[in-house]
């Protein structure tokens, strides 16, 4: 659909064939200027249907392991390790984070699917658009945070353990101030995007608001509508009260691209962020002495799941990019801006988030039986796909 504005609503109106009623046909397009994405193509209504199987399948894999870690009090909200760094549990953390993005988006694909049918308004649908990445986006970090947390362990001690060697410790202070900045680093995006958001749904209920009265009058006129009365000054008349729905429109483009630029900021730094560390964990890694199969395999699942979180971030960016190029609130309005909005982010979240969940759980169930049958215990300082054993000789070697 084209930018709707004063203009193209006359243009539209005087371009009516004469076996057409002018009345109903109007309020249906003013319907469609009320609806940001009222249309998409069938084949991409297909892919959201799939997509949307994706997510329930993401539910499942979540829902069930989380339910039994909280049911035997496995599942802590908050910890420290060693060094006094925040403590992110892959297992029970990111874990929680992939059941919330997952229930958000299959809320949020109903939603969209019976809006583009017609039966509900897609306000709800917009506003979890502009918010869910949020979730994914913490979720990159968290991740980043545990490689970052492994390289500090391998690295460093706590500085009151040994006191003489300050130059090969870290101190309390140093890691608060890590926190501090991992905390900042994650939240900074939240006010400007969940601000924003909301003015999104202020201004899409605004439009609706203001056009609501014009559709209901044309309605009503067109059951009178006969082609021998028809006057074009009187139905443009009738659409004067409705001016005002395009300076709301107008005003849409300001949040809408704040949230995109949120996103696309966030997700550059940890594109840039991402490469250097996992060098480092990798390399860290690889220092250790014998390993067992069963470490082996963690180690490289770890690969796996960072490849994986690296490459779902990295896809974001230039389609971040590209949805910045439409001017004024045109895309608003575009078919082709909504489908890569929904389908190019949530698709390839959807196979990616698959795959890491499934190795989360098969890293922390590998972890299990081999601590079982060796006594070993799995470092949940870092990450489930490293084992304390693999940890000491690492720490050993680089010191």
């Amino acid at each position: 659909m084209i930018r709707p504005d004063e203009t193209s609503v006359i243009k539209f109106v005087l371009s009516l064939p004469p076996t057409t009623n002018p009345y109903s046909a109007t309020a249906d397009y003013l319907e469609s200027v009320s609806r940001p994405c009222s249309t998409l193509p069938i084949w991409s209504r297909w892919l959201i249907r799939l997509v949307l199987l994706s997510y329930v399948l993401m539910f499942f894999q979540t829902a069930r392991p989380l339910y039994i870690r909280i049911k035997t009090r496995k599942f802590d909200i908050i910890g420290f390790n060693t060094l006094n760094l925040i403590k992110i549990d892959t297992a029970n953390h990111l874990t929680a984070g992939y059941l919330l993005y997952s229930t958000l988006s299959i809320i949020n694909l109903i939603w969209r699917d019976l809006s583009l049918s017609g039966y509900t308004s897609p306000i709800p649908s917009d506003f979890i658009d502009c918010t869910k990445s949020l979730v994914s986006l913490t979720l990159s970090w968290l991740f980043l945070w545990i490689c970052i947390s492994h390289s500090l362990l391998v690295r460093w001690k706590p500085l009151e353990e040994h006191p003489l060697e300050k130059a090969r410790y870290m101190s309390p202070k140093s890691a608060w101030l890590l926190n501090g900045g991992f905390f900042v680093t994650i939240l900074w995006p939240y006010v400007p995007v969940i601000f924003s958001s909301f003015r999104v749904v202020a201004e899409e209920t605004k439009i609706v608001e203001v056009l609501k009265p014009v559709i209901i009058a044309l309605r009503k006129s067109s059951h009178a509508y006969s082609p021998s009365d028809y006057n074009t000054l009187g139905l443009l008349s009738t659409l004067i009260p409705g001016r005002e729905a395009f300076d709301h429109a107008d005003s849409l483009v300001v949040p809408f691209r704040i949230v995109i630029f949120c996103y696309l900021i966030s997700a550059s730094i940890l594109c840039i962020a991402y490469p250097p560390i996992l060098l480092h964990t990798f390399k860290g890694m690889n220092q250790s002495g014998k390993t067992t199969a069963s470490v082996r395999s963690q180690k490289g699942s770890v690969v796996i799941h960072s490849f994986l979180a690296f490459t779902s971030t990295l896809w974001n960016v230039p389609i971040l990019i590209w949805t910045l190029e439409f001017q004024s609130y045109s895309f608003i309005y575009d078919s082709l801006w909504w489908t890569m909005i929904i389908l190019g982010i949530d698709g390839i979240l959807a196979i990616t988030g698959n795959i890491i969940i499934f190795l989360t759980h098969s890293t922390a169930q590998s972890g299990s039986s081999s601590g079982s049958s060796s006594g070993s215990e799995t470092c949940s300082d870092s990450s489930r796909a490293i084992t304390f054993e693999d940890q000491k000789t690492m720490s050993v070697s680089s010191s």
